[in-house]
């Protein structure tokens, strides 16, 4: 089941970042592995062209320029410019068909490994859970 969704492309951006994190960790089985790779797919669609769109408009503003070769404050305002483009650009609404059905619930998270940097394949999971808006759903008993 997939719904159409109008969003901004920084939003998108946000749920693609997030599902690109989670799919380089271990997930907690094979099912929620596979739903993320799933759902990464799906947005790829959406976020390659958003990507090569964000890189349309740096070479535009860059032209035959190279940042590294200009003076500093020319850098820095140049870079301004950069930003504010990128800006206005995520700023803009899209719709996306978004694949509910690769919605992660927590017991497809993944968990923290043994060993002494086994924290790490469960760090940062707060901000993943939010940044993947509504491709994450809460179990009910634990929504409270």
């Amino acid at each position: 089941m997939a719904e159409s969704v109008k969003m901004t492309n920084r939003e998108l951006q946000r749920i693609w970042n997030a599902a690109t994190v989670l799919a380089n960790r271990k997930m907690a089985n094979v099912g929620a592995d596979l739903k993320v790779g799933r759902l990464q797919k799906s947005l790829q669609i959406y976020a390659e062209p958003l990507d090569k769109a964000r890189r349309s408009v740096a070479a535009d503003i860059l032209g035959a320029s190279n940042l590294d070769d200009m003076p500093d404050l020319r850098r820095q305002l140049t870079s301004l410019k950069i930003e504010a483009a990128e800006s206005d650009l995520l700023d803009m609404e899209v719709e996306v068909t978004i694949p509910l059905a690769y919605a992660l619930k927590e017991a497809d998270l993944p968990k923290e490994q043994t060993g002494s940097d086994g924290w790490k394949n469960a760090g940062g999971l707060g901000i993943l859970t939010a940044n993947l808006g509504i491709l994450f759903v809460w179990d009910e008993e634990t929504k409270s």
